[in-house]
């Protein structure tokens, strides 16, 4: 039984007041600020408190600003370190972590591009094969949107360079779209000239293939056609396997978000195969546009060159350039695939206001509907243009005409068009000529002088 003598009592208390208490380890500190940022410190090994700067990492700095502020303050904490003071560190550490947040964010509203003001800047682009977010690839200034059965794009890496591309044959898609949106900051401005430029791969499968430019044009809230009008002449792609740039001028562009999904404008590749990593639109003077020259007659009548074929409708129809039988003619051939197709063979001109004849020689074999109320033949005709002139049946080399006015210079778009369920149409290629039949009239010359 242990002993209650008060006198013992007392000196064991005595004793233990004069022994030191055995040091509690010191537990961690945790700070945490207002704006969620919290800054730990922690012990080492050696018992040094360790600096959370010396544990930042980013894949991009910002700017140089906020390097050198975070320089200062893994400075201040090595300083701080080497004094052995733990008392300072948390007021100098608090003030060099709330700039180191803060100039960033000051930087960023200072550079409208950081901050999504492209009213000052005169171009806008984006880089395709980065990052998509919810169905969207931003940029700056411009977004990319795949939509519809269409418009579906997959990110890929073509000769080492991301991009995006269009593969749409397989599902019976006659043309493939790329979709833009332009920010509504950058539209503040009058936008009816811009340039366009486009890193595009030169590596069809089928060389002949063609794409473009549709666009949001002015007057489109009077006229639908115009939200979806197409820049000449268009990009034929030659199979040589190599990243290219092309560029394409608009002089009269509304850019009224009046496309499918609100876009503004769109690329479109027919066969739908196309692979695009970089899209730019610059605004420019209308005088920077290049002027062409139009296109020259010789005795009222030019040959016509330069086709590419565009899948038009339906299925897909079948292309080539062969002679047509043993005379040695070379003809555009397309041959229908079984089901129902409209495909074509096209030549983009410029010409100058006149009255104009499309014509040329054209041979059809075995041409059937799918349906009875199907309009089957082969014709003649400019794009966007009907004719009323159809050959339904010619097992001899026919000649078809097409006569059309233009009312200003402008780029034309000739066609030589087959629709049909089965058999072929062939178009002889010497033969495809355009006349010229009236000329504008002179303006009255200047009154002489006295």
């Amino acid at each position: 039984m242990p002993s209650r003598n008060p006198e013992l009592l007392h000196k064991l208390k005595e004793r233990d007041r004069a022994s030191p208490e055995p040091q509690q380890p010191r537990l961690q500190r945790r700070v945490t600020l207002a704006c969620c940022v919290t800054l730990p410190r922690t012990r080492c090994g050696s018992g040094e408190p360790r600096s959370v700067a010396s544990r930042i990492t980013r894949k991009k700095p910002f700017t140089s600003a906020p390097i050198a502020v975070l320089n200062l303050r893994a400075k201040i904490n090595r300083g701080l370190m080497k004094t052995g003071n733990r008392s300072l560190p948390f007021l100098p550490y608090l003030f060099i972590t709330l700039i180191s947040f803060a100039v960033p964010v000051l930087l960023a509203q200072n550079d409208p591009l950081e901050s999504g003001d492209y009213s000052k800047t005169n171009s806008v682009t984006i880089l395709l094969g980065e990052e998509q977010r919810r169905n969207l690839v931003s940029g700056r200034g411009l977004e990319h949107r795949p939509r519809g059965r269409d418009g579906r794009t997959v990110f890929e890496t073509v000769q080492g360079v991301p991009c995006r591309s269009l593969h749409l044959t397989e599902d019976v898609v006659p043309k493939g779209y790329f979709f833009f949106t332009i920010d509504p900051t950058f539209k503040q401005r009058d936008l009816a000239a811009v340039r366009i430029d486009i890193d595009y791969f030169d590596g069809a499968e089928e060389p002949g293939g063609v794409f473009g430019v549709q666009y949001d044009a002015k007057g489109s809230d009077d006229n639908r056609v115009l939200t979806v009008k197409q820049v000449l002449p268009n990009i034929v792609l030659h199979g040589s396997g190599r990243w290219l740039k092309a560029t394409f001028h608009l002089k009269d562009a509304g850019f009224r978000n009046g496309q499918s999904g609100g876009s503004d404008f769109r690329l479109w590749a027919s066969p739908p195969e196309l692979s695009v990593s970089r899209l730019t639109v610059t605004v420019e003077r209308p005088e920077a546009a290049p002027t062409n020259a139009p296109m020259a007659f010789k005795d009222g009548e030019a040959k016509l060159a330069d086709w590419n074929l565009q899948w038009d409708s339906g299925s897909k129809p079948s292309f080539s350039r062969n002679p047509a039988n043993d005379t040695g003619r070379k003809s555009l051939v397309i041959r229908a695939p079984g089901t129902f197709s409209v495909g074509s063979w096209r030549c983009v001109v410029l010409l100058d206001p006149g009255q104009y004849q499309f014509h040329g020689k054209v041979r059809t074999e075995g041409l059937q509907p799918e349906a009875p109320e199907d309009r089957v033949g082969a014709t003649l005709r400019a794009s966007g243009r009907y004719s009323l002139s159809t050959l339904n049946e010619a097992l001899e080399w026919t000649t078809l005409t097409y006569d059309f006015t233009v009312a200003e210079r402008d780029y034309l778009e000739l066609v030589c068009e087959l629709r049909a369920s089965a058999g072929s149409a062939r178009f002889d290629l010497d033969s495809l000529r355009l006349m010229r039949k009236t000329y504008p009239a002179a303006p009255p010359a200047a009154p002489r002088q006295p």
